[in-house]
């Protein structure tokens, strides 16, 4: 281990240490009724996404993750571009 990960490691641990306090003083918020509501959602998501990680990124097409192929296609006129695609009536 280099000199610049142990201060990085020793960070991260001291960080765990305040897991359960962090853990809770977020579920107090999101339960507070009196706390605004942009509050309660932050903690809602906080929560959410360290006990089941950040949702997979969806397309259009409700599929997540895989490639996506994006056609460019360049033409002087709206119609030649229309005819280009095949979308001429």
């Amino acid at each position: 281990m280099s000199e610049s990960e142990a201060p990085a490691l020793a960070l991260e641990d001291l960080a765990r240490t305040h897991a359960v306090a962090a853990l809770a003083t977020l579920s107090g918020i999101m339960m507070d009724e009196t706390a605004a509501p942009a509050a309660r959602i932050s903690a809602a998501n906080a929560l959410l996404q360290w006990g089941f990680g950040r949702p997979a990124a969806r397309s259009r097409s409700g599929s997540a993750g895989g490639a996506q192929l994006v056609r460019l296609s360049w033409a002087e006129t709206k119609g030649e571009a229309d005819a280009e695609n095949g979308l001429t009536d």
